[in-house]
């Protein structure tokens, strides 16, 4: 008897030692941007306006991890969740920096698109401030991604004003969890940086100094 329970004893610390031991599960990782989007039309010819250079993303505290954010706006529109079993494979501010240098690039309206890293003179420079990226509930079943982000851009010497523009979009999602979260997610900063590359491109410097654009 007492070497049954025994038994019964060594198995219970075996099975527990393996619980203990087991590794949490991997959340899946999904990447924000998908492919280079296509702002111009490449048959084109480039139109060499000098070297631009891109800043790096700057975001609120709550956007510079990996986690893919959601909200209950039916419920509580200031809470702010993260999905525990779904992150962004690399911070948000990281992934959005590369599809703003990967739109402008292939507008082919510059000789070169640059990152901050790189030790070479510019024109201009694109400051981006993200506001907010995040999905959306309207509804129990109903969401979308939203972004919010304010550009700058900046002369290359001095660092002074040239233009400012604010842009917020918003993308429906085809499912309500993360996976829709990020299929929406994707889709809007396509169009973000589709569309910033098409208004830092109408930019022109004037005589006086003041850079004037297409109207947003």
């Amino acid at each position: 008897m007492k070497a049954a329970r025994l038994t019964a004893g060594l198995a219970v610390a075996v099975l527990l030692g393996a619980c203990a031991t087991t590794p949490p599960p991997v959340p899946d990782q999904y990447t924000l941007v998908a492919g280079v989007p296509a702002v111009a039309d490449r048959a084109a010819a480039p139109v060499a306006r000098g070297v631009l250079r891109v800043a790096p993303v700057r975001a609120p505290a709550w956007l510079q991890g990996r986690g893919i954010c959601y909200r209950l706006t039916y419920h509580d529109s200031a809470q702010l969740a993260r999905y525990g079993d779904s992150v962004w494979a690399a911070p948000v501010s990281a992934m959005l920096d590369q599809a703003v240098q990967d739109a402008l690039a292939a507008s082919r309206r510059w000789r070169a698109v640059i990152g901050p890293g790189d030790d070479v003179p510019a024109a201009f420079t694109v400051r981006v401030r993200l506001l907010d990226l995040c999905q959306a509930f309207t509804g129990p079943r109903t969401s979308a991604a939203v972004l919010a982000a304010r550009v700058t851009v900046t002369d290359g010497a001095g660092g002074r004003v040239l233009a400012q523009r604010a842009f917020r979009y918003r993308q429906s999602a085809p499912t309500p969890d993360a996976a829709g979260g990020v299929h929406a997610a994707r889709a809007v900063v396509r169009t973000f940086a589709a569309a910033l590359a098409r208004w830092v491109a109408g930019l022109s410097p004037s005589p006086s100094g003041v850079t004037h654009g297409a109207t947003p």
